[in-house]
């Protein structure tokens, strides 16, 4: 399903998700590091390289990243993302964002999600058009290629990781064998 999503959003046109605009909402910090990180960087600086809200801090990145002295080895990356892409029957675009990858200037925006019982699909594909609108925004303003990387976290094996979730109330932990059985209770009610 995200897959057709996105390659419907290639072949309408790429300027299409420059439209989407995004709205943000305030919901309450999950602890002090994440208040800390949005609304006083300054107690929080020497756990990050840039700060986030300084429009300077991408430019100052790129600048970095071009002088390293351990640049990734591009061609044997651009060699295994093409044969797995060619398995997988990835869209046209994709093959053109490796391809830039062979230039020397060309930098990427990454980001992933780890598929989740309660964000739904909708989040992930919110993700997805967030980096898409990142790396075009970025491209403008370095003057240089910022490729999207976005990646599913789909093959997490960690059973004990995902087969619960604590929820903040009374219920306390919900396991995937009482999400079953409330499911096929649901199916025999219904």
């Amino acid at each position: 399903m995200f897959r057709a999503i996105l390659e419907r959003e290639l072949r309408v046109g790429r300027d299409r998700v420059d439209q989407m605009r995004i709205h943000p909402i305030h919901l309450p910090e999950a602890n002090e590091m994440v208040h800390f990180y949005i609304n006083d960087f300054d107690r929080v600086r020497p756990f990050y390289d840039y700060p986030p809200a300084q429009k300077e801090s991408y430019q100052d990145r790129y600048k970095a990243l071009l002088a390293e002295q351990n640049r990734a080895q591009r061609s044997a990356l651009i060699r295994a993302l093409h044969a797995y892409n060619r398995r997988v029957n990835a869209h046209s675009a994709v093959g053109e964002n490796i391809d830039l990858l062979e230039r020397e200037d060309s930098v990427v925006v990454i980001g992933g999600q780890q598929a989740g019982v309660l964000t739904g699909p909708l989040y992930t594909v919110y993700k997805a058009i967030t980096i898409l609108q990142l790396a075009r925004e970025q491209q403008k303003k370095l003057n240089a290629p910022v490729i999207p990387v976005f990646w599913i976290a789909g093959e997490d094996h960690d059973l004990e990781e995902v087969n619960h979730l604590w929820l903040p109330f009374q219920l306390g932990r919900l396991t995937f064998g009482s999400i079953i059985k409330a499911i096929n209770q649901a199916k025999i009610k219904g």
